[in-house]
């Protein structure tokens, strides 16, 4: 029988072995390029990932003492705290007694900082006091931003439980898994919207039309969950002898479960601050983020709150150890 033209068939299994490993060492040596140019160019080419990872280390370093006669306060939040404080000029309020850093990870919530608090505090920061600004509803859903804060907040021997804590499915857990140990991994989501607004620049005008809107019933949440919550992020910065203090970003009118908040903050043994009055529509440019002027007013309360609360010998600030 004349042989084939392609050659026998032993012949041929070392070709398709040889041919197998040469695709898979030509994807992972893509594969290492592209998560080797994210680590060292995303951080530099993105405005928001610059911001992120300079308030990051600032979180990081902060220590208490460091100016002698002065509080050190650590504020953590969300676009709210982004958009919400005017933070310079919080800042200048609260001097000369405070001194304040901020870091703010959009789209984050309870989750997210629970561990991200964690992290920050195994790693050395240490504040005097953390202060975290979130929306009622942030502090009692199980929702969380996932991968980017599985690399950004989590340290990873908090990944898997953070996974539990949402209820995630296996392939959700492996996608946090990834995303903890590989930056394009955690960003891939970032990026693509970051190319977008560079091609489509009115794009970023659209993101209030993208804001979540969560209508179910918050008070029944708040009754269930906030008292546990709370007693938890009090407990995590008490470990480290550093205060806590949720800080309640407003809403228009007057928001739905306030006052039950308050009481079970008070069982918890938590510090609550909320912005007193109300505050309208027209302090809002979405419905959920203050405006220049919503954020105007809202920044000179929560000076005069938090020095109250800080200065004014509540047990907030914890003794140093």
């Amino acid at each position: 029988m004349p042989s084939s033209t392609f050659g026998s068939e032993p012949e041929r299994r070392p070709r398709a072995a040889r041919a197998i490993w040469v695709l898979l060492l030509a994807i992972a040596s893509i594969l290492g390029a592209t998560e080797l140019l994210f680590r060292l160019e995303f951080d530099r080419t993105s405005k928001i990932q610059r911001r992120t990872v300079s308030e990051y280390r600032g979180a990081v370093g902060i220590r208490r003492g460091s100016s002698p006669g002065k509080l050190q306060l650590l504020m953590l939040g969300n676009s709210l705290l982004l958009e919400g404080v005017e933070f310079p000029g919080l800042s200048r309020d609260l001097r000369p007694e405070i001194e304040a850093r901020r870091f703010v990870v959009d789209n984050t919530s309870y989750l997210d900082w629970y561990y991200g608090i964690r992290s920050l505090l195994r790693r050395g920061a240490r504040p005097d006091v953390v202060a975290l600004a979130l929306s009622p509803l942030q502090l009692v859903v199980t929702a969380s931003r996932g991968d980017y804060v599985a690399r950004y907040l989590y340290d990873a021997r908090d990944v898997i439980p953070a996974a539990r804590a949402q209820n995630a499915s296996p392939t959700v857990t492996a996608n946090l898994v990834f995303a903890h140990f590989s930056e394009y991994y955690a960003v891939r989501s970032e990026f693509r919207k970051w190319f977008l607004v560079q091609i489509v620049p009115d794009l970023s005008s659209l993101g209030s039309l993208l804001v979540e809107r969560d209508t179910a019933p918050l008070e029944p949440r708040i009754r269930e969950k906030a008292a546990e919550r709370l007693r938890a992020l009090r407990g995590l910065t008490e470990k480290y002898g550093v205060g806590f203090v949720l800080v309640v970003m407003p809403r228009p009118g007057a928001p739905e479960g306030i006052a039950t908040l308050q009481v079970r903050a008070e069982a918890a043994g938590a510090r609550v601050l909320v912005p007193p009055g109300e505050y309208a529509a027209t302090d809002f440019k979405d419905g959920f983020h203050l405006n220049a002027q919503g954020a105007a007013r809202f920044t000179r309360q929560l000076a005069t709150s938090l020095r109250q609360e800080l200065l004014g010998g509540t047990n907030v600030v914890q003794p140093s150890r």
